[in-house]
């Protein structure tokens, strides 16, 4: 059994700017700094990254450094050797550059020993420069929901960010889950398969676990070639995946078409602005792996993604419209049908057992009183040979 309750998780390219802040927002955590495993993995820092890591280690007993062989661009390879390395029975992720809020692993760890599940989804906030603060929580919904049902597409549809999460690490050790390496979006694989193979997960919906700091300008300056091909890259995953895991088609359905509203977003930033001359959509919407991703059999077998993705081919960006038409059309009557009919049997269940214990009780009163009625009969026997001249005469000696 580990010494410690969890164990957190940093890949660590060039922050020596920023990892001060980070890692004393883990050495402030009121579950107590002796409580936590922190796991750097470095990915070649080219600064001093890597020796302010090995200054904490040294320092620190519960902090462990590692580094990747050569740089591989992503956090996912870091993060697959931080797992490997990780020693508590549950696992929390943090970017070098983010910072967790002060509560922030009391109350996940609290909650996923409490309601003893796989993954405790909770919020977070970004942070820009200019001092503007977002608040991405993980449902729309009052507090917290609790889900035995994962194949949901609220679940599914949830906010990537991989640090407002924490993972029981069996989950992922049992089932072999990694992060895929060498792509961006790397997180939404590694969330999705987490999700089909938990157990059961609980949502914080009012509870934030972290900032997220971010540039103004850093989101325009990652909308690159190496960036569109990495999320198509990723979307060819996730359809890998749903096929794997036999996942309905309306569920994918919902969900791929969340990930392509946001793609698409993406492409319009690109075309309708003088800020990305080195990025080629042509180039990009030409390509062969686009042609795979509109080729997987979810998109040929509905006549308005196919047309969408004709259209991305065809230079027409922007549509948003055809998008909303694919929305407006998805069968979400059968999908609410069957979460009720989940909903149903779950009341049935808690009908049951009231009516259960009742006929308990029921039993129990007969027993007790049967119970009763031949306890005052032996004593009543008891009595009487207490009053017996036999009884009396032994006594007596």
């Amino acid at each position: 059994m580990s010494e410690y309750k969890l164990s957190i998780i940093i890949p660590t390219f060039n922050l020596e700017n920023e990892i001060d802040n980070a890692f004393n927002s883990i050495k402030n955590q009121t579950i107590g700094f002796e409580n936590i495993e922190v796991i750097f993995v470095d990915d070649n820092s080219t600064d001093n990254t890597l020796d302010k890591s090995n200054k904490y280690s040294h320092k620190f007993s519960n902090v462990k450094v590692l580094t990747t062989d050569k740089n591989s661009g992503y956090a996912g390879k870091p993060r697959n050797i931080g797992i490997q390395n990780a020693t508590a029975d549950y696992i929390l992720f943090l970017d070098g550059d983010d910072e967790l809020l002060l509560n922030a692993c009391e109350v996940l760890y609290d909650k996923i020993q409490f309601y003893n599940t796989d993954m405790v989804i909770a919020g977070h906030i970004n942070v820009y420069g200019n001092g503007v603060c977002q608040h991405y929580p993980p449902l729309l919904h009052d507090n917290e929901s609790y889900f035995e049902n994962t194949l949901n597409p609220q679940l599914l549809n949830v906010n990537p960010a991989i640090s407002a999460k924490l993972f029981n690490k069996f989950l992922l050790t049992k089932n072999n889950i990694n992060f895929p390496e060498n792509i961006p979006g790397e997180d939404l694989i590694f969330l999705l398969e987490t999700i089909i193979n938990s157990r059961n997960i609980l949502t914080l919906n009012n509870f934030y676990t972290y900032y997220r700091n971010l540039d103004n300008d850093s989101v325009t300056l990652s909308l690159s070639n190496d960036y569109f091909y990495g999320l198509i890259r990723a979307y060819i995953l996730v359809c890998d995946l749903f096929e794997k895991y036999s996942i309905k088609s309306t569920i994918q359905e919902i969900v791929l078409h969340n990930h392509l509203s946001f793609f698409t977003e993406r492409v319009i930033k690109v075309y309708f602005s003088d800020d990305f001359e080195g990025t080629d959509l042509e180039e990009i919407f030409g390509s062969d792996l686009f042609d795979e991703l509109s080729n997987k059999d979810i998109f040929k077998d509905n006549y308005n993604f196919k047309l969408y993705f004709e259209r991305m081919k065809n230079g027409d960006y922007n549509n948003r419209d055809l998008l909303n038409n694919i929305y407006q059309n998805f069968d979400f009557d059968s999908e609410i049908i069957s979460d009720l009919k989940y909903v149903k049997q779950e009341i049935s269940k808690l009908t049951i057992k009231p009516n259960k214990i009742n006929e308990d009780n029921a039993y129990l009163r007969i027993i007790n009183k049967e119970l009763y009625e031949e306890n005052e009969k032996l004593t009543q026997e008891l009595d009487e040979i207490k009053s017996s001249k036999l009884w009396k005469l032994k006594n007596k000696f």
